[in-house]
């Protein structure tokens, strides 16, 4: 059975790396983001945390306004649930 997954967008308005963004959100959210070892996230740049029983995952995308769609910078593949 697939778990219930929450969505919300965030955008960026500086160019701080994402391990600066990781350090960011984890004192603003009282938590620690460390590099994911999820395999949905193989070969991507993604920071993982749980917190409130939820798991939130930082990763860096693209907007794209042609498809309408969010494109990770090295690699969209599709979400599995």
């Amino acid at each position: 059975m697939s778990q219930p997954r929450v969505n919300f967008q965030v955008r960026r308005r500086d160019s701080a790396s994402l391990a600066e963004m990781g350090r960011r959100a984890g004192l603003a959210l009282g938590c620690t983001f460390t590099p994911s070892q999820a395999k949905e996230f193989e070969g991507d740049e993604v920071l993982e945390s749980y917190l409130l029983g939820l798991w939130i995952t930082l990763t860096v995308q693209l907007l794209d306004a042609t498809a309408g769609m969010c494109q990770a910078l090295k690699s969209c593949s599709p979400t599995q649930d």
